[in-house]
């Protein structure tokens, strides 16, 4: 190791060690593995309740109905947001700034919700129920408004004087001639990752290519997403390739034009049978053949995703891996105590609930 290396790395140590420190004090209101697979075993709804009762989760969740579920969901996304804006505060400045994009993902994921609500027709009320608390750009009055619209044109014009006003106009021609809101759900994607990579590359250091790649990784999983959905709708290559994200880590534009060219998903599995993301892969496309649901495939690749937060935080263990570690471990809790106490809430036994989430 040389010289450079050394001072770099003693240097980022100290840059990190105070949002190292807090991470890690955060890290304790995680549940345990026993802890999590308890509330699964759990009798009912209610006996999960009380297990998250005993932990930090109960503050979150207390005086909540168990007739509740919406406003269970509140309650931990609102939990989600707290934690991740808090990381943002004591985060060291060049990284604080790239994360502002990180939370501005959140807020896209606000306005996907809104338009599957408006594509679907459904009540405003019912739309701004299942929102995250997040309001960086888009005040809580202009969710109201754009969950009240009636279609999706008028969506996409009450968004223009906006951030994402320009992606989403420029998306609208490829939603008119598909019919299908891909398009749009693309456009904002592309929007929150290419200014993530922008304000990255205005830094460098260990700890800016570090966040590179896990975007990256981000952007990967995206495309592949976006991929086996694509081919579920029967789009052609030409369209599936409008819809593909640039800079991802490992799988390259080319690279996905190509699988897009096969005849269909089991094709694409076996293509990748050598990279990384082919387990992950087989695993969801085995759980759709069996329960119909595609949304299997795209779990599937979020777990691997989550469980590549212990070899993230090896890369860097004093600088942003423990931090990333945290945003991955929790963003992956909360998503699985929403989905726990849905499927509790809807009679699945513990053995139907493990095989889902």
């Amino acid at each position: 190791m040389s010289f450079t290396q050394t001072l770099g790395e003693t240097l980022l140590n100290y840059r990190y060690s105070y949002s190292v420190a807090r991470t890690r004090g955060m890290r304790r209101n995680l549940l345990t593995k026993k802890q999590l697979a308890s509330v699964i075993d759990s009798r009912d709804l209610e006996g999960g309740l009380d297990i998250l009762n005993s932990t930090a989760y109960g503050q979150v969740l207390a005086d909540i109905s168990t007739k509740g579920f919406v406003e269970m969901e509140q309650a931990l996304n609102k939990d989600l947001i707290m934690a991740l804006q808090k990381v943002h505060k004591f985060l060291p400045q060049k990284v604080n700034e790239i994360f502002y994009w990180y939370l501005v993902k959140y807020e896209a994921e606000n306005l996907r919700t809104i338009l599957r609500g408006v594509f679907a027709q459904l009540p405003k009320n019912e739309i701004l129920k299942i929102l995250l608390p997040i309001n960086l750009n888009i005040k809580e009055s202009a969710y109201e408004d754009l969950a009240g619209t009636s279609n999706i044109e008028e969506f996409v014009t009450q968004l223009e004087p906006t951030i994402f006003g320009s992606a989403l106009t420029k998306s609208m021609p490829e939603y008119e001639k598909t019919g299908i809101l891909l398009p749009i759900e693309t456009a904002l994607d592309r929007f929150v990752y290419e200014n993530l990579l922008k304000k990255a590359s205005e830094f460098n250091g260990i700890d800016v290519e570090f966040l590179k790649k896990v975007i990256g990784i981000e952007i990967d999983i995206l495309n592949l997403k976006v991929l086996i959905r694509s081919k579920a709708e029967s789009l052609t290559p030409e369209e599936i390739s409008n819809f593909i994200l640039p800079n991802g880590f490992i799988l390259k534009k080319k690279r996905l034009v190509s699988l897009s060219k096969l005849e269909d998903v089991d094709a694409i599995v076996n293509d990748l049978e050598k990279s990384v993301y082919s387990k992950p892969l087989e695993e969801g496309i085995e759980k759709f053949k069996r329960t119909g649901e595609l949304g299997a495939v795209e779990r599937s690749l979020d777990l691997y995703y989550s469980n590549l937060a212990f070899k993230l935080q090896i890369d860097q263990p004093q600088g942003m891996g423990p931090i990333w570690r945290y945003i991955i471990d929790k963003t992956t809790e909360i998503r699985n105590l929403i989905l726990i106490l849905k499927l509790k809430m809807e009679s699945f036994t513990p053995e139907e609930i493990k095989s889902l989430s």
